[in-house]
C-alpha cells in the first residue's frame, strides 16, 4: 500500500460541512444518502471528504476542520505521546490521512502562520511516534515471539512494514542456523 492509497482511503472518511447553500433534497452516493444541506446550518452535515472537497470547490460548503487539528489539541497530543513513554496514545481514525488532505486543500480558512504552525506540530508528534517505535523495536531479541503495537495508524504500519519484514528474515534466518547447528 502507498501513501496515494491510504490518501485515497482517507477521502472516504466522513467529516463535517457547513453548507452555503440550501439544497433540499439528499445526494445519492453509491453506499449511502447525504444531505438535505440548509444554508450556514451550524450543526453541519457529515459526508465523506471527497464530496466534501467537490462541494467546496462548487463554493456550495465549507470544510469544517477536526477538533483535533488545531494547536491546542494537538500540543495536547504531544504531551500525552510524551507521558506514555510505555505506548502509543490512541489518534482518531485515519489522523494522518485526514490532516495530510485537510492542509493540502486551498480554502483551509486557516491562516498561514496557523498552518505552518499545525504542520509543525504533525511532524514534532510523527517524530515522536517513529522514536517510540524505533526504540521499542531494538529492545527485541532473539527470544522474542510476537510482538504487540497498539495504536498504529495506517500510516505508520505502512512505513514500518519493510523493517520488521526485515527483522523476521533476520530472525527466521538466525533460527535457522541454530537449528543447523544442533
Amino acid at each position: 500500500m502507498t501513501y496515494a492509497d491510504l490518501e485515497f482511503l482517507g477521502e472516504d472518511t466522513l467529516v463535517k460541512v457547513i453548507p452555503k447553500i440550501t439544497i433540499d433534497t439528499t445526494l445519492q452516493l453509491l453506499d449511502q444518502e447525504v444531505g438535505p444541506f440548509m444554508a450556514h446550518d451550524r450543526e453541519g452535515v457529515e459526508v465523506p471528504f471527497f464530496v466534501a472537497r467537490q462541494m467546496q470547490d462548487l463554493k456550495w460548503v465549507y470544510i469544517q476542520r477536526p477538533e483535533w487539528l488545531n494547536p491546542v489539541q494537538l500540543a495536547a497530543k504531544i504531551a500525552e505521546e510524551r507521558e506514555q513513554s510505555a505506548r502509543l496514545s490512541e489518534l482518531p481514525p485515519k489522523f494522518w490521512e485526514l490532516a495530510l488532505l485537510y492542509l493540502s486543500e486551498e480554502e483551509t480558512g486557516m491562516i498561514q502562520q496557523e498552518k505552518k504552525e499545525i504542520v509543525s506540530l504533525l511532524e514534532t508528534l510523527m517524530q515522536l511516534r517513529r522514536d517510540k517505535i524505533t526504540s521499542d523495536a531494538k529492545k527485541i531479541d532473539s527470544s522474542f515471539r510476537h510482538i504487540q503495537l497498539t495504536n498504529l495508524s495506517q500510516v505508520e504500519i505502512m512505513e514500518l512494514r519493510p523493517q520488521v519484514l526485515g527483522l523476521m528474515n533476520s530472525y527466521s534466518a538466525l533460527e535457522l542456523h541454530t537449528m543447523e547447528d544442533l
